[in-house]
């Protein structure tokens, strides 16, 4: 099976530390589908500065096809990580090139040549999905901790797979999130 990740990449700027590593909720699908042997390419823009090549290097690195990301005017988004008692808490995110990425007509082509695409909430990509469900692909979005959102709402009606998270889940939070997947049902 030939799957694609489109959409959202940043630099995950460690403040402690100043370091960074490539990440985005789209970039780590690619990654972790490759890792599972499946034939992973990644689709998007990066911007035409030192982090948009890191970015690339890394994931071609990691063996994921990077050969439809854009090189756009600008900068590649960053989010400042701080790490909390081993957790990461994100920080200020600049969305650079990300902001107005829209697909190519080249990048749509290519991604019709897969049999599943994946997109999240920030992918941009969300008035898209329609397209490629019609034209037979297997859609999956992830609409984070807000499924309800503009993209997220656009979304759910072309995905064969919709998921979303909560921030902390405790017991006593089954009850939200049944009703929360019932709304999503009922919106569809």
């Amino acid at each position: 099976m030939k799957i694609t990740s489109v959409g959202d990449n940043c630099i995950d700027h460690y403040v402690l530390t100043n370091s960074k590593s490539a990440g985005g909720n789209s970039i780590n699908v690619a990654v972790y589908l490759h890792r599972l042997g499946l034939d992973a390419s990644y689709v998007s823009a990066v911007g035409n500065d030192e982090n948009g090549k890191f970015i690339l290097s890394e994931l071609s690195k990691k063996g994921v096809d990077v050969s439809h990301v854009d090189i756009a005017e600008g900068s590649t988004a960053v989010t400042e990580v701080k790490l909390v008692d081993g957790e990461r808490i994100l920080g200020d995110y600049d969305e650079g090139v990300l902001e107005t990425f829209k697909l190519s007509e080249k990048q749509k082509k290519f991604i019709l040549q897969h049999d599943m695409i994946c997109s999240a909430l920030w992918g941009n990509i969300h008035n898209d999905l329609k397209f490629f469900k019609d034209n037979g692909m297997i859609v999956a979005f992830d609409g984070a901790t807000r499924p309800f959102d503009v993209a997220g709402k656009i979304a759910m009606k072309s995905s064969d797979y919709f998921f979303f998270a909560v921030d902390e889940y405790k017991p006593s939070m089954k009850e939200e999130v049944r009703k929360t997947m019932k709304e999503i049902k009922e919106f569809v």
